[in-house]
């Protein structure tokens, strides 16, 4: 038991903590050399998924494949066994990325996850697939991490890949617009996530910053189209905080962007960029009593 123990030790010190009610969900089977055996998803780090099984299963194997309760297949590493424990670790590269759904059909990740597919029944009844990154193969570089659809004011499909960077489909299969938008900002974007709304539906990003020498993740919510129409408050940029005070040349509460470059939004239009030091920031002819203050952004068509 000594060598289990410190098989496991080593697995949580250099990857994410187990979650043993996830694990006993993320069942999977494990095949090599005409065995089989159960096998359980343990942790995951960036790039690979491991799995827990057992030694006798993979002793010796030449190959080691392991199958998920979805019916994906994928070839397996071995990362390490413990004969008189009976204790195999190996590991998969994988997407966990679920289909979504999008009016009545479906979207889904293939497989090597740097390519999006739109499922729909055909003419014949049979299924179809749609490449929706055709015509921007190389859209999906890195892999596809995360999905969340959009749908007012229109169809948008956040794609979140694995470099922190978010492929944006503008899609409306009726007018038969297909469209593709790369975001990227100051930061890596880890999670999308879309909640109803009134008019237009709220999109949140969990971004991950380097603030000050330090990385600090914030939950940054995407601005509404009418709050972005050169307007007294105006959201053109990212993680914008908005000031309000008496009439002042001195912009506070800029803890959050200590040490970055942002712009200013006051007096109806755009006052420049600046760098916040001591969580302020020095604004010249500031003549109102609200400010827009944010990380610049880029988005580009691919």
């Amino acid at each position: 038991m000594k060598r289990f123990a410190f098989l496991l030790a080593i697995l949580s010190a250099n990857h994410a903590q187990a979650d043993m009610d996830a694990c006993y969900r993320a069942t999977c089977r494990v095949h090599a050399n005409g065995h089989a055996g159960t096998g359980c998803v343990y942790a995951k780090d960036a790039e690979n998924y491991y799995v827990l099984t057992n030694a006798h299963v993979v002793d010796g194997a030449d190959e080691v494949l392991v199958t998920l309760t979805d019916k994906r297949e994928f070839k397996a590493r071995i990362v390490g066994a413990d004969k008189r424990t009976d204790v195999a670790v190996v590991k998969i590269q994988a997407t966990d990325l679920p289909a979504v759904k999008v009016d009545t059909n479906g979207v889904f990740v293939q497989r090597n996850g740097s390519r999006a597919y739109e499922l729909s029944v055909g003419n014949t009844y049979n299924y179809e697939a749609n490449d929706l990154t055709a015509i921007v193969p190389e859209i999906g570089t890195g892999g596809f991490r995360r999905i969340a659809v959009q749908r007012q004011p229109d169809t948008r499909i956040h794609f979140v890949r694995a470099d922190g960077k978010v492929a944006i489909l503008i899609y409306d299969r009726v007018e038969k617009v297909t469209c593709w938008i790369l975001y990227e900002t100051d930061g890596l974007v880890e999670d999308a996530v879309v909640l109803p709304g009134t008019t237009e539906d709220n999109v949140y990003y969990t971004v991950a910053r380097t603030i000050n020498g330090s990385t600090k993740r914030y939950r940054e919510k995407w601005a509404l189209e009418s709050e972005a129409i050169g307007a007294a408050r105006t959201i053109l940029t990212d993680s914008t905080y908005v000031w309000t005070g008496a009439s002042s040349a001195t912009i506070t509460g800029l803890s959050h962007l200590e040490g970055e470059t942002v712009t200013v939004w006051a007096n109806s239009k755009d006052l420049g960029t600046y760098t916040v030091a001591m969580t302020a920031v020095q604004v010249v002819a500031l003549m109102e009593d609200r400010a827009c203050v944010e990380i610049e952004v880029t988005a580009v068509l691919p």
